[in-house]
């Protein structure tokens, strides 16, 4: 009786060390297909960390560029107003030659209107 016990209970030992053996060789498995995803997930986060500078970087140089483009509008909104008093005074000071030519244009005639009138008769007096 203690026989077909023994022998029984040996048959489990035997198929509880197979079974071991094959966990064994299952968990060495999942442990190198565990680091596998370890290391993918480790290199994951050096580019997401790669990343995230590269965006700081890329913001900083927006920033920049954003001011820079701030400053460009503020230039041509001074160099605007500047033309546009240029403009203004070009207009002006057109207006000043034609008023100060058409005063000597008459200064000229009545200039002249004088002097014929006044050493015309002179002239003839002298002769």
């Amino acid at each position: 009786m203690v026989a077909p016990v023994y022998n029984e209970i040996s048959t489990i030992i035997g198929e509880l060390r197979a079974f071991v053996a094959q966990q064994v060789v299952t968990n060495g498995q999942v442990l190198n297909e565990l680091k596998s995803i370890s290391d993918r997930v480790a290199q994951y986060a050096e580019i997401n960390a790669t990343f995230v500078e590269y965006r700081k970087t890329l913001h900083a140089r927006l920033e920049k560029i954003h001011d820079q483009t701030i400053q460009f509008d503020d230039s041509l909104d001074r160099m605007d107003a500047r033309v546009s008093a240029l403009h203004d005074d070009n207009i002006r000071f057109k207006f000043q030659i034609k008023i100060v030519l058409a005063v000597m244009t008459l200064l000229a005639t009545v200039g002249s209107t004088i002097v014929t009138g006044v050493l015309s008769p002179l002239f003839h007096v002298i002769k």
